[in-house]
């Protein structure tokens, strides 16, 4: 090589060397020797740029001088070049931009901008300043000839046009007030007018959805309360399950409503008979506190049946929470001379056995004892009609355990009395009319039967 590595050119031949040793001056000796020049002089950098470095040169601390201004990304740049672009840059303590300014993305956790913090608000803002109130928090951006402030959020909030909100609104601790600018009475027909309803809610699009708030004790309780998709205020969902509860109000002029209720002072009813679902608690609490003031006694169920037709006759649907179950019979009859006789039972149905008791006629002495059903009398003929009172009223209700009366007479000259008892299987919910043995089919009357 030319070169030694260092920088130093390291000649092949020796001329001296070569006339002490007697060596003849030889033309092979002597290309060789010029071949290294040519070698050598390759490997240099030539001024008019023929050849160019194969790698990085240094300068050792020198300096390229007389350097021409750069032209293009990859070329080298003189002093006076990077004077006049350093002169170009906004100073830091206080810049002046004339265009968009596009801002870094920040760092993973970390802030987009980072502003300096104020130690006091400015006295004599310019249009275009931007600055955190230190009073209010609230930031502040000076416009030609005025201040606008934007409330900060952490603080109360006072809006005078109307907000929009297509997202969850979260308020965490304090408390959210509204004031509107106009007022009405609730019972105007249409939608509330403009600024008068304090919060509207309106439900999602669709027949099958209600519109309704949800309230949250957390840890303790929760439900949802508004207007359900059959238009009636009600509260349930959530810790009430999937359940919808109707609240009891005016508007209501029938419906049911399920389970017990307890009032703690003198309550007044005047819209008309009250007809429960559930038994009544009678005990002396509740009787001493709770009046039901009504325009009339009410009948709180009646069934009518004609007595004309079949060898039985069954009145059903008897709430389960009746105490009482009475039975008006007018001008019954037979074709035959079994003698009639009621039944009882629950859903399951009538019950034809363990009957106890006597039903007894004026005349003659004659009485019979009860074992398949309540007789109505003890001897009766085809001509007969029976007419009368018989009544069933609840002794036990663990046992279901039930007491019969009857008072009638027939049509051909004498009264008839009974009593009895009997238990059932479960609540009673239906009574049969009939005749001993069930052969001899109704031909005339009515019966008309009650139960409170």
């Amino acid at each position: 090589m030319p070169f030694d590595g260092s920088g130093n050119f390291n000649r092949v031949r020796n001329w001296v060397s070569d006339a002490l040793a007697n060596i003849k001056i030889v033309a092979s000796r002597h290309d060789s020797e010029d071949d290294n020049f040519a070698a050598g002089l390759s490997q240099c950098i030539t001024k008019d740029g023929q050849t160019q470095p194969t790698a990085d040169i240094p300068m050792n601390g020198k300096k390229l001088i007389n350097l021409a201004a750069p032209s293009t990304g990859t070329d080298a740049a003189n002093k006076t070049y990077v004077d006049t672009a350093d002169n170009l840059k906004a100073p830091i303590a206080s810049p002046t931009f004339t265009g968009k300014v596009t801002l870094p993305t920040g760092a993973a956790a970390g802030a987009g901008l980072r502003l300096p913090v104020v130690t006091a608000n400015p006295t004599t803002p310019v249009a275009g300043d931007v600055w955190p109130d230190l009073t209010t928090g609230a930031w502040k951006y000076r416009l030609t000839a005025s201040t606008l402030t934007f409330a900060a959020a952490e603080l109360a909030q006072t809006w005078t046009a109307q907000q929009t909100f297509s997202a969850g609104v979260n308020v965490n601790g304090g408390q959210v007030s509204i004031t509107t600018t106009a007022g009405q009475a609730i019972g105007v027909s249409g939608g509330p007018a403009a600024n008068t309803s304090a919060i509207l809610i309106n439900s999602f699009a669709g027949a099958g959805n209600a519109s309704f708030l949800s309230f949250n004790r957390n840890g303790a309780f929760a439900a949802n309360f508004g207007i359900d998709t059959d238009n009636t205020l009600k509260w349930g969902g959530w810790s009430l399950g999937a359940n919808a509860y109707k609240l009891l109000t005016e508007n209501l002029a029938t419906g049911t409503f399920v389970g017990a209720f307890t009032w703690s002072g003198q309550q007044t009813f005047s819209l008309g008979p009250i007809v429960p679902t559930a038994a009544l608690n009678t005990n002396t609490t509740q009787a001493a506190s709770t009046a039901f003031v009504q325009a009339a006694k009410p009948i709180l169920g009646t069934a009518t049946q004609a007595t004309t037709s079949g060898t039985s006759i069954d009145f059903t649907g008897i709430p389960s929470w009746a105490k009482k179950v009475t039975l008006a019979i007018s001008a019954l009859s037979t074709n035959g001379s079994s003698n009639p006789m009621l039944q009882i039972g629950p859903a399951a149905g009538p019950e034809t056995t363990g009957y106890a008791g006597f039903t007894g006629a004026s005349a003659g002495g004659v009485n019979a004892g009860h074992s398949n059903g309540a007789l109505l009398s003890p001897a009766t003929g085809a001509s007969d009609a029976l007419m009368g009172v018989a009544t069933w009223a609840l002794v036990d209700a663990s046992t279901n355990t039930w007491a019969f009366s009857w008072a009638g007479g027939v049509s051909s000259g004498f009264g008839l009395v009974g009593g009895g008892t009997k238990s059932i299987a479960g609540p009673l919910t239906q009574v049969r009319l009939t005749t001993a043995g069930g052969t001899a089919t109704f031909d005339g009357g009515k019966a008309v039967m009650t139960w409170e």
